[in-house]
């Protein structure tokens, strides 16, 4: 498999430090707030990787961390007047939930930050007997400049850093530059015992002793948001080869910044849209794949239409299922069905490239359905299995209807409905079947007739 390293700035080999095996780092949520739709596809990133791994026969052993105590927790704590341990609590629930909608398979281990204040503490005191850390009353800073290999992974210099790009202006530290790896305690926070007096560690911290607790340093993939990349992940690399003298990560994996209106997705825009109100109205799947009909590396413009075109890409492969749900032949796959196959498999070896993997699957559907008319159910039977199989991969599960039961329901009464239009349109009584399509059409079902049959979706 090739993949995007951003380290080097180039599509590569994959090679796992151990045959058969991949160690993979997911900078997980901080959980100060409900999750978002930037959240959703940083998860889903590498969840396909993990799938598709585990598809061809790896062990992938996947870490997620979760940051539950922040500057932002402990804002949003005080403006609540709430403890900040109840604030990440109650918003890691909500991750919880929402993560398990999307069917994000669960990490092997998921470390929260408040557990793991020892191993940060003692990474600290390393790297100040190396040199690359010093104390200022209470508080302990990275020596940025006692790194020589700062901003090889943002390919940001020192010197331009210093003197133009935003930089925290603290009396304190030696260089602006330098950054936070323990907080003295300030009165009403969450804090631990340390050589240096009671505080909390630092963001960046957090991660680096984390991922080597369970992952050993130079782990295969390391993986987060492009907004990560400096100066999180650019600190990381620093603090951890500071300490050891080893790579930190060998591969890193970033997917590319979600836009609305044209404008990065933030917060602070006050343009981030409730993931939760898009599971709720498109479903788990159709949100996945609108995240996967565009390369992860590139922006994403999130729209209603946007949403509303997944949602129709995927009730394709729906219909297709449920067109040959009832046929029983025993799959007989033809030397179309492989070739689509393979190029499922040239697709997501090349870079995780799920357009083209979308456009095998619909390929796939194609295929099928010709067999079906052909008589041939013994192909369509192989499409039919190897479209269930692939799209799992992905992680949708077209074998079940959105919404559950209900959604089978109303499912199986389309179906039903449109099996009458098509005998009606076969008797030539188009009066009929423009009835059925009308009046489905009043009751939010769209109906698009193709050569292949009839294709529906809920608006």
């Amino acid at each position: 498999m090739r993949l995007h390293n951003t380290l080097t700035r180039q599509v590569e080999e994959l090679v796992p430090r151990r045959p058969g095996a991949l160690s993979l780092y997911v900078c997980g949520p901080t959980v100060q707030g409900a999750p978002h739709f930037g959240h959703a596809l940083a998860a889903i990133v590498p969840d396909v990787l993990r799938r598709w791994l585990e598809h061809r026969g790896y062990d992938v052993f996947l870490v997620r961390n979760v940051t539950d105590v922040d500057d932002k927790i402990i804002t949003q704590a005080q403006q609540e007047g709430v403890f900040a341990a109840e604030v990440a609590e109650r918003c890691g629930r909500l991750f919880d939930e929402v993560f398990t909608r999307l069917r994000l398979l669960p990490p092997r281990v998921e470390p929260r930050a408040t557990g793991h204040v020892d191993p940060m503490i003692d990474l600290i005191e390393q790297l100040e007997r190396v040199g690359a850390a010093y104390a200022t009353g209470g508080d302990v800073w990275f020596r940025v400049r006692s790194f020589p290999e700062y901003g090889k992974l943002s390919g940001r210099d020192l010197d331009e850093l210093r003197s133009g790009v935003r930089v925290e202006a603290d009396e304190r530290k030696e260089d602006p530059l330098d950054f936070a790896l323990w907080k003295a305690a300030k009165p009403g926070e969450p804090s631990w015992r340390s050589p240096w007096g009671r505080g909390r560690p630092g963001w960046h911290i957090e991660c680096s002793a984390m991922s080597a607790a369970y992952l050993g340093t130079g782990f295969d993939v390391h993986a987060g948001g492009a907004d990560l990349i400096f100066p999180h992940h650019e600190n990381e690399i620093a603090q951890s080869e500071a300490a050891t003298g080893e790579p930190f990560a060998r591969h890193w994996l970033h997917n590319g910044h979600l836009t609305m209106g044209g404008e990065k997705m933030s917060k602070s825009l006050g343009n981030v849209v409730s993931l939760t109100e898009a599971l709720d109205t498109h479903g788990p799947d159709a949100v996945r794949f609108f995240f996967l009909s565009a390369h992860y590396r590139s922006p994403m413009e999130l729209s209603d239409e946007r949403l509303d075109e997944a949602h129709a890409g995927l009730e394709r492969l729906r219909a297709f299922h449920r067109a040959t749900a009832a046929l029983t032949a025993e799959p007989a796959e033809s030397s179309e069905v492989r070739a689509h196959r393979e190029d499922f498999a040239a697709a997501m070896d090349d870079d995780l490239a799920t357009p083209r993997a979308h456009a095998a699957l619909f390929a796939l559907v194609r295929a099928g359905h010709a067999a079906r008319e052909a008589g041939d159910d013994g192909v369509a039977v192989a499409a039919r299995d190897a479209v269930t199989e692939l799209a799992g991969v992905l992680g949708y599960d077209i074998t079940a209807e959105e919404g559950g039961a209900s959604g089978a329901l109303v499912g199986g009464l389309v179906e039903l409905l449109l099996a009458l239009r098509a005998e009606a349109r076969s008797a030539r009584d188009f009066a009929t079947a423009d009835r059925i399509r009308d009046r489905l059409a009043e009751l939010g079902v769209t109906v698009e007739d193709h050569p292949d049959g009839a294709r529906w979706h809920l608006r």
